[in-house]
């Protein structure tokens, strides 16, 4: 299953919107490209671009709800209010619609089909009611235990406890795998599931997919110039960096973040993936917030290429505040929002091309709003230096050129 397209009606910052979406399967014909949307590189990456409140989270968490379907109520997942709030606001229509694309993995002889749910406001409480056609697609979605319908979802916050201190069977009774899967967006102190809680075990029961993960860990980490063999030391993997073994706890944060969501969507690619197929050819959706987390720029300008051709069928809808992120991605890879005085988010695809722009460039368009990156102090002092040399005071402009060239302190 891949999302195509969503649409979100008084749903908290969205008034109206509608957001489409690449996938592996989206068809480029020849008029789109003349249109001037050709087919990007990574066609299965989408970035969702925005300040602070402008709904970034919202969008992953309603494309997670609406691939629940006609079982999204009873998957207990809004955690707080998605009814747009607003005074003068009477009986309006709070809903999301998602047109999901369907493969062989979803078992159906449906190609496509719609998701639409509507939020019922009562007091304080909420209830999702499923207004599609209850298609006979949807039976699997009730169970785990089957590889259709396939999403993983990662908040902003990610926490990996140690493997010993993992209950499994405590995750069991609140929620069905199926809810776990994605309910790190809607749960900041949901914990992700260790390596060394299933590795271990892979290694004997399925030897084959056990050498399928190692080589996937290993090729995801070669931008942080990190070797993994799958050597444990005392209770946790090793991971090798310049002939050094490093135990996974003391890792640097963006290191353990990194591989923290990494490794729990092996977990569920693996045991999710159908019979006879590689894991590289498990087809999905998955969610990622904020990806860049904790990530050295390095890094950040390579974490998107190397996630998407590692796993080349997955669909990958994330949200960044990089512009080294946004920069390693082509227009049609990018959702910007913009937040209105009205308190409501404007949706659209970015139609200039910043793939191979430097930072300070896509800082300094319309996608960040900065006027310069330079510190507010130095931008004053710089000014005043710069009215003082037109006026024709010569030492002011020799200052000028001296802090232009060399970022000097003020030492005033």
């Amino acid at each position: 299953m891949y999302i195509e397209k969503l649409e979100l009606e008084n749903i908290r910052t969205f008034k109206k919107a509608t957001l489409d979406f690449v996938h592996p399967d989206r068809i480029w014909s020849r008029k789109t490209a003349a249109n001037g949307d050709p087919q990007p590189r990574l066609p299965n990456v989408n970035l969702l671009l925005g300040d602070n409140g402008s709904g970034k989270t919202t969008i992953l968490q309603t494309v997670a709800l609406s691939t629940f379907g006609p079982a999204a109520n009873d998957s207990h997942l809004a955690a707080r209010t998605l009814v747009r709030r607003e005074r003068t606001q009477k009986k309006a229509t709070n809903r999301l619609l998602a047109q999901l694309k369907l493969h062989e993995q979803d078992r159906s002889s449906r190609v496509e089909i719609d998701s639409e749910i509507h939020i019922h406001r009562r007091g304080e409480l909420e209830h999702l009611r499923f207004e599609s056609r209850e298609d006979k697609a949807w039976d699997s979605v009730y169970e785990s235990e089957n590889d259709t319908f396939f999403v993983v979802g990662y908040g902003a916050t990610r926490r990996v406890e140690p493997g010993e201190n993992l209950d499994m069977g405590a995750r069991n009774k609140s929620r069905f795998l199926r809810a776990q899967r994605v309910q790190g967006l809607f749960q900041d102190s949901f914990s992700l599931i260790p390596l060394t809680f299933w590795l271990p075990k892979l290694k004997s029961s399925n030897p084959g997919r056990y050498k399928q993960i190692i080589r996937l860990i290993d090729k995801l980490l070669k931008p942080g110039k990190f070797e993994f063999t799958g050597e444990m030391g005392h209770s946790d993997y090793v991971f090798r960096r310049n002939g050094i073994n490093i135990p996974f706890q003391s890792l640097s944060d963006g290191y353990r973040a990194f591989i923290g969501w990494v490794g729990d969507l092996l977990y569920h690619v693996c045991y999710g993936c159908p019979k006879g197929k590689k894991l590289v050819e498990s087809s999905g959706v998955v969610l990622v917030d904020e990806i860049d987390l904790h990530l050295h720029p390095k890094w950040q300008m390579e974490v998107m290429s190397t996630v998407a051709t590692a796993l080349p069928r997955l669909q990958f809808i994330i949200t960044s505040h990089s512009p080294l992120v946004a920069g390693s991605l082509e227009s049609m890879n990018v959702h910007t929002l913009k937040l209105t005085q009205a308190n409501t988010t404007k949706v659209e695809r970015l139609t200039n091309g910043i793939h191979g722009l430097d930072a300070d460039q896509i800082l300094l368009t319309d996608l960040f709003g900065l006027k310069t990156t330079r510190a507010r102090a130095k931008t004053t002092k710089l000014k005043a230096l710069t009215k003082r040399a037109r006026a024709g005071d010569n030492d002011a402009a020799r200052q000028l050129v001296a802090q232009l060239a060399s970022g000097m302190e003020d030492l005033e």
